[in-house]
């Protein structure tokens, strides 16, 4: 190992908090593609969803922090949980090229804030840092929110989703393989420099196969070389998904309770 690869490796281990936990965001998938296709070539996208935040918020007021630089008024928010579904409100990262070379080695050089509603009167009271991992598509801040301090209350608006400053992409494949083919469908999930490529169990249906990711049921059945007729049934269900190391699906009436923060 280089001497300036150490030094920036000692230099991440001193800077990164101990007990830093990364927290959990919460997402529902809406389509992009219309009209719904109904055959696809193997290894083609053949339908695409946006993921956008489960809630999403903005500042009615300018909020300052500190001696950093003052949040503006109408600045968006995201939900995020902790392990014991305690919630607060982050900021979004800033992605640009000059603040990822900044800190790439050095993840917690970059923080931003998140606030806190306690009691749910529509005011954040408290606020936190968090910083984010490079490598994963899925948005990773880890931060320490029972250390939050208060702040002067600033109150905020729930904002429209699709708002959001993220442009998480979520499409679908088929791929076939073995010596008998069978039809297995992949997904893509897709961030502006990553992705992540997941198969997703099928189960033989009649003459073709079924599988059920997210919010629709999607039916295979393998025709001509290389292509495959599909049939694609919404479920009715607004899906959630928490991205959190996996990703995991949620009904609604399986979200957790959400709770506050403790005083």
């Amino acid at each position: 190992m280089n001497t300036r690869m150490a030094a920036a490796l000692f230099a991440m281990l001193i800077t990164t908090p101990a007990n830093a936990e990364k927290f959990s965001t919460v997402w529902t998938f809406k389509p992009v593609t219309q009209p719904l296709p109904t055959s696809t070539e193997f290894d083609k996208p053949f339908f695409e969803q946006r993921a956008l935040p489960y809630r999403l918020v903005r500042l009615n007021e300018e909020l300052r922090i500190g001696k950093g630089k003052p949040l503006a008024k109408g600045t968006l928010l995201y939900l995020i949980i902790d392990k014991t579904n305690r919630v607060a409100f982050c900021t979004f990262k800033d992605s640009s090229a000059g603040n990822a070379a900044k800190s790439l080695f050095i993840p917690a050089l970059d923080t931003r804030p998140c606030l806190i509603d306690d009691d749910r009167d529509g005011k954040f009271e408290k606020t936190f840092s968090v910083f984010e991992l490079w490598g994963s598509v899925a948005p990773t801040a880890k931060g320490e929110m029972n250390k939050a301090k208060p702040i002067t209350p600033v109150t905020y608006a729930e904002a429209d989703p699709s708002e959001t400053l993220t442009d998480y992409r979520l499409r679908f494949y088929v791929h076939s393989k073995g010596a008998v083919p069978q039809p297995e469908l992949r997904f893509v999930f897709s961030a502006k420099n990553d992705s992540d490529t997941i198969a997703y169990p099928s189960e033989k249906d009649g003459d073709g196969y079924t599988a059920n990711p997210f919010n629709y049921n999607i039916r295979m059945k393998l025709t001509e070389d290389k292509r495959a007729d599909i049939k694609l049934t919404p479920t009715g269900e607004d899906m959630m998904v928490v991205l959190f190391d996996r990703y995991e699906l949620m009904k609604p009436g399986a979200f957790p309770k959400l709770k506050a923060s403790k005083k």
